[in-house]
């Protein structure tokens, strides 16, 4: 049976990085919450009752980082701690000690720290591969390789705001799909609806694709997030969907099929393509 996932900090959420966004070489495989002050030490807390089951400490990636297995088979990933709880941490340097190592990937047995619902296990840091305080958090399928968006299991945030369009592009294709030309296209914001000058967009060929660049505007907040979710109509008919509820970690590099990679590097702009290649 499912066990409910709540939320894994205890200050008020902000998000600062969304499940399944777009990065070179990989999808976002988490969320970013974001800290409290801007400094180390708020509380990380277990999401869900289970056990500590692997401590992960390494200078790049993850940096400090706690895995608990839950009741379900789930597993949940706590990373960029800047702490663990203090018997944890003397259990961890202990065995450290003991190895002469600094970096250490530790398997635990189910009984050493079983952890309740809410228990805090660490403090946010910014250790590893982080630009800045706050905590990475992932969900995973009994599997481990199936990581899932939290956001769907779960973990509430308040979202009002509607997400924002900023570029729109259109690719001119061969019959293999692939790409012939492209062309930029401005768009303009009237309220809530995006539109293009004029009525008619006429294009060059006889096959085409589109993509754009999207972000989600979080509540209050200066911060934007990937978009979950990016569907492609035409006369009430879906061409293309894009939804990010879960994916296979052996599957993440495709992302540098899903976005338009030559403009990323480029531009630096994330284009989701609305068509397959």
């Amino acid at each position: 049976m499912a066990q409910p996932i709540g939320l894994p900090i205890k200050h008020t959420p902000v998000l600062t990085g969304g499940f399944g966004e777009l990065r070179p070489d990989h999808f976002h495989a988490g969320i970013d919450f974001r800290s409290s002050k801007g400094t180390p030490g708020d509380p990380v807390i277990a999401a869900a009752a289970g056990y500590i089951y692997r401590v992960l400490i390494q200078r790049d990636g993850y940096g400090q980082a706690i895995y608990i297995r839950h009741k379900d088979g789930k597993s949940s990933l706590y990373a960029h701690l800047d702490k663990f709880s203090p018997a944890l941490q003397a259990y961890i340097d202990t065995i450290r000690y003991a190895r002469k190592k600094e970096e250490i990937d530790l398997v635990l047995d189910a009984s050493i720290f079983p952890v309740k619902k809410g228990q805090v296990i660490g403090t946010m840091g910014n250790t590893g591969r982080s630009s800045g305080v706050h905590l990475h958090f992932e969900l995973r399928d009994p599997s481990g390789n199936t990581t899932l968006n939290p956001l769907k299991q779960g973990i509430k945030i308040a979202d009002s705001t509607p997400p924002e369009i900023q570029d729109l592009k259109i690719y001119i294709l061969d019959n293999k799909l692939l790409t012939l030309s492209e062309e930029n296209i401005k768009i303009i914001r009237r309220g809530k609806e995006y539109r293009i000058k004029g009525d008619t967009l006429l294009v060059s060929g006889w096959r085409a694709g589109v993509g754009i660049t999207t972000y989600d505007a979080i509540e209050e907040t200066r911060f934007k997030i990937g978009n979950q979710s990016i569907s492609l109509q035409v006369d009430g008919d879906t061409l293309f969907r894009f939804e990010m509820n879960a994916f296979d970690l052996n599957q993440s590099r495709y992302s540098n099929a899903h976005l338009d990679y030559g403009e990323w590097v480029r531009s630096g702009r994330y284009f989701h393509r609305c068509f397959l290649l």
